[in-house]
């Protein structure tokens, strides 16, 4: 398979290579060695393409799933079209069965009646008309007939039941998609009070909470301060009015570097008590998330579904039974796993 997106952006879905079964996609069984386009996709915009040993599948970038090919087994996940052709099958080959033993009784009866009156010729035309008369049932009883739709098909058909798939993948003869859910349980109001639903706001706000409550300490401790008063000049200031010039560069030298930040900060720092540690405890309590199971609320745990023969347990689930249309596959089987993709 190829994708070719067009000149006009239209993309375009060729094919090539062996089609006994339609798994190509191009409306017939025949074999075709140069890319040849599936029309059914020309107004589809085609994400991905998968094959099993004789059916294909297809996802769009709207997460529907096409599907197409043999289907004996339920591979395509459009119903059980084959098994239910079997039955009317065996209906019909029950009744040929009827009839062409009605037919070789007559005909033994005539030719014993042949022999009896010694007609050999009549015995040589009736034997003749009894080997006609089993070749024709013969036949009959070997002819399918068409079974496209039945057995399988060679044109894309849409795989119902899948929604918002962003995933596939093809075994021999079985399937996989993965699908997102359509969002998280809704939780009981009475839980739904108590459950953190974001973790990363709550810290926001625990934040600025604490933020405000800095800045409410700052306001405090500089309305505790001594009301302005006029400063009076200490003895070190009169003295450095009577010092020579030079003297007094010598002694404000240092007035200019960069203080240290660090010992201003740890000079500056509130000394906290065990009183006020439980207080702001108090104010700021740790959050708890209550959670159920990711595969209840996450709504990044996908849905996943396979269908088609599951010997060997190969759709993930807890039998061999074959599926002929998609099945979700208990989440129970992947919980607390984020599904990204299969193969």
């Amino acid at each position: 398979f190829a994708i070719n997106e067009g000149k006009d952006g239209v993309k375009q879905v060729h094919a090539f290579g062996l089609n006994n079964w339609g798994q190509l996609g191009i409306g017939t069984r025949e074999n075709v060695s140069t890319p040849t386009e599936i029309v059914e996709f020309r107004d589809k915009d085609i994400k991905l393409i998968c094959g099993g040993s004789h059916h294909s599948i297809a996802l769009t970038a709207d997460g529907e799933v096409y599907s197409w090919g043999k289907n004996e087994e339920g591979q395509l996940g459009i119903g059980d079209t084959y098994s239910e052709y079997q039955r009317k099958r065996q209906e019909e080959i029950f009744k040929l069965d009827e009839e062409e033993r009605k037919v070789n009784e007559e005909l033994n009866n005539l030719i014993k009646q042949a022999k009896d009156k010694g007609d050999l010729a009549e015995v040589r035309k009736l034997n003749a008309s009894q080997k006609k008369s089993k070749k024709k049932f013969s036949v009959m009883k070997d002819k399918d007939g068409d079974l496209e739709d039945i057995l399988f098909v060679s044109t894309p058909k849409k795989v119902e039941g899948l929604f918002d798939i962003f995933d596939i993948s093809s075994g021999t003869t079985f399937n996989y998609a993965i699908g997102k859910r359509q969002g998280p349980a809704k939780l009981p109001a009475s839980q739904d009070d108590k459950m953190a639903v974001d973790d990363s706001k709550q810290k926001q706000e625990v934040a600025v909470d604490a933020d405000k409550e800095e800045a409410s300490m700052n306001v405090d401790a500089n309305n505790t301060s001594e009301p302005n008063v006029e400063p009076k000049k200490s003895d070190e200031s009169m003295r450095d009015a009577k010092l020579s010039q030079d003297d007094h560069k010598e002694l404000h030298k240092d007035d200019n570097k960069q203080p240290d930040i660090k010992q201003a900060n740890e000079q500056n720092a509130k000394p906290t008590t065990d009183a006020a540690s439980k207080e702001e405890t108090k104010q700021h309590p740790t959050t708890v998330a209550v959670t159920k199971t990711a595969s209840d609320t996450d709504e990044r745990v996908p849905r996943v579904y396979s269908w088609g023969i599951g010997n060997s347990y190969v759709l993930g689930t807890k039998d061999e039974d074959t599926r002929y249309t998609p099945f979700e596959v208990d989440p129970e089987m992947y919980k607390n796993l984020v599904v990204t993709g299969i193969s």
